[in-house]
């Protein structure tokens, strides 16, 4: 059923997500009851991201299911830049200036992780690659050079191809993130 009233399609959109995420969470609760298996643990993990894209439809929609008023926010439909860290899963989505959407995982203890952590809390303020050097690991065993400087551009550079190469900016004052940070 289409319709042109936005209330009407936010209360659908709201009680299929419902209805879905009780069922994931039955399914999760009767998988976690099952012990380590090795064919229980992709179950797991299919559930688990099953959850994680709709807490990402949830936040996109900026719907909450545990309140009963809904709103459509200016944020789901405003051309600026903005930026989500889903907290749980390590996710991030890049909204760019047209609406584009590009997205990636990154673990908390890795150095991409790390940079793109701290320059995301501070946005709008540049960091020299000196600054960003405390957020790296520490080098590889048997590393040829691992020159400090080339490190945090090489990781600035992963984050940039896995986001967008408009994620993190270049300054005079070195590197920053000039969008609005999302926090789910």
């Amino acid at each position: 059923m289409v319709t042109s009233d936005p209330g009407i399609f936010v209360k659908q959109i709201k009680g299929a997500l419902q209805r879905k995420l009780r069922k994931i969470n039955e399914a999760h609760e009767k998988a976690n009851t099952f012990g380590n298996n090795t064919h229980k643990r992709e179950e797991r993990r299919a559930i688990e991201e099953t959850a994680s894209a709709i807490e990402q439809i949830e936040s996109l929609a900026n719907v909450n299911l545990k309140n009963s008023s809904y709103e459509l926010s200016q944020e789901t439909t405003s051309s600026i830049p903005r930026l989500v860290f889903y907290k749980k899963t390590g996710r991030v989505e890049y909204f760019s200036e047209d609406q584009k959407l590009s997205s990636a995982t990154f673990a908390k203890n890795t150095s991409e992780g790390k940079v793109l952590q701290h320059l995301a809390y501070n946005s709008d303020t540049a960091f020299m690659t000196s600054d960003l050097l405390k957020y790296l690991n520490d080098p590889r065993q048997g590393a040829d050079f691992p020159d400090p400087k080339k490190r945090v551009n090489d990781v600035v550079k992963v984050i940039r191809k896995k986001l967008s190469p408009r994620v993190v900016k270049t300054t005079t004052n070195g590197y920053m993130i000039e969008c609005k940070v999302i926090l789910v």
